[in-house]
């Protein structure tokens, strides 16, 4: 069967016999890959622009699958594009919540698998996209701004760490995790609470997309209401494997509510349960992809440098730019574990710093706090005041720290209470 007569044949589907020929459809799709590979460049793009024009007759359900189709086997860009965009415009009564909130992360799965994807709109579409469907789910749940439980009715001593995913220490996301939350309860104090969101790769109300992907999922853990790690043992919440589901969600909230930890560490971001909850505690987005920045509406984003130019659609600019002017207080800790041959030498750098810190930035306000924990590990405190014209520098100067300092363990940063 030629390319324009298949697609003139499943353009007259339904939704309903296009589902019931789903899997016919992604078998000719697949073949067809398979022919396009042992083409020349330029007669598998015009094969594909033909496809691209022919989607454009299909409703924007199946439209969204062929362009899937598109962007997965050109490897270019241009097609990445035009597919966020055509979800983004698509009306809400052809493409939902669920079904945009599955393209968004399989577009971003693909995005980060294949930089070949990625143009220079793709961040700022993909961010776009997120905030849409961030809206949407807090208008779902009649939440209409950020109310922050007041300050002295928080636990200071509680922190909620969220996540999408949890799986076994081999993955690397999971062990980001394990490693944030021993620091808080070991080194710093705080009672933690892990809530895996199960958010990742959302599949509930999946529409057409090409070579669809599934995130992993351990449903044994549900049954679990702690896990340990190093000797620490952790409160822990498992949402079921049907998330986004609005009922559990408002049931997260709930508990945001009743128990008002000091903060919540979303790990990873993307995490739209994560941001929900953020809008009653502050937030602390922590990415788990030292390439980007995390996609988040929480309000505070932890940095291991200056944010690039293909972050800032990312950030809240004017949110950056009113915690600058607020002389927002950050708290950094630092924690190194060191051999006996190290301990010597790194005293000496931390001398050193002292000094540069001095001479490098004149306003800053610098204290260091040493707490023996161990005989072999250190806890330190760089605690400065934010001020707009050493903004950049600042910022500088820790991915500085971040690349001189190979020892460097784990990171946390809790902020100012508003």
């Amino acid at each position: 069967m030629e390319l324009g007569t298949f697609i003139e044949q499943i353009c007259r589907y339904d939704r309903q016999e296009y589902f019931e020929c789903y899997g016919q459809i992604e078998e000719r799709l697949h073949n067809l890959e398979k022919i396009l590979g042992t083409l020349e460049e330029a007669q598998r793009s015009m094969i594909l622009e033909q496809m691209e024009h022919r989607a454009g007759e299909a409703p924007v359900w199946m439209r969204i699958h062929l362009l899937s189709f598109c962007m997965k086997v050109s490897k270019t860009p241009a097609y990445t594009q035009e597919l966020l965009q055509t979800v983004l415009d698509a009306d809400w009564n052809e493409v939902g919540e669920y079904e945009k909130l599955s393209d968004y992360w399989q577009i971003g799965t693909a995005v980060f698998a294949d930089a070949r994807l990625k143009g220079e709109r793709t961040q700022e579409q993909l961010a776009a996209l997120y905030r849409m469907l961030f809206d949407a789910f807090c208008g779902a749940l009649g939440i209409k701004g950020r109310n922050y439980v007041p300050v002295e009715e928080r636990d200071g001593n509680l922190v909620f760490v969220m996540t999408s995913q949890v799986l076994g220490q081999n993955h690397a996301p999971t062990k980001t995790l394990l490693d944030r939350c021993l620091v808080l309860k070991k080194y710093l104090r705080k009672k933690v609470v892990i809530i895996n969101t199960a958010m990742q790769i959302s599949g509930k109300g999946a529409g057409p997309f090409y070579d669809l992907c599934e995130a992993g999922y351990l449903p044994e853990l549900c049954s679990l209401d702690h896990i340990e790690f190093q000797g620490e043992v952790f409160e822990f919440h498992q949402c079921t494997n049907d998330m986004p589901n609005l009922d559990t969600m408002v049931q997260l909230v709930q508990m945001i509510r009743e128990r008002k930890p000091c903060y919540l560490l979303d790990i990873g971001g993307s995490d739209i349960c994560a941001d929900i909850c953020g809008m009653l505690v502050p937030e602390i987005t922590v990415g788990t992809v030292f390439s980007a920045v995390a996609m988040s509406c929480g309000e505070y984003q932890l940095l291991d440098g200056k944010p690039g130019t293909g972050d800032l659609p990312v950030l809240d600019t004017k949110l950056f730019e009113q915690l600058l002017l607020q002389g927002s207080r950050t708290y950094f800790a630092f924690l190194f574990q060191l051999t006996d041959q190290l301990l010597h030498m790194f005293q000496l750098f931390l001398l050193l710093l002292c000094f540069f810190l001095q001479l490098f930035l004149q306003s800053f306000v610098f204290s260091l706090l040493k707490l023996t924990l161990t005989d072999q590990v250190f806890l330190f405190f760089f605690t400065d005041t934010f001020s707009t014209p050493l903004f950049t520098r600042e910022f500088s100067f820790f991915h500085l720290l971040f690349g001189v300092s190979q020892c460097l363990a784990s990171l946390s940063l809790t902020c100012r209470q508003p």
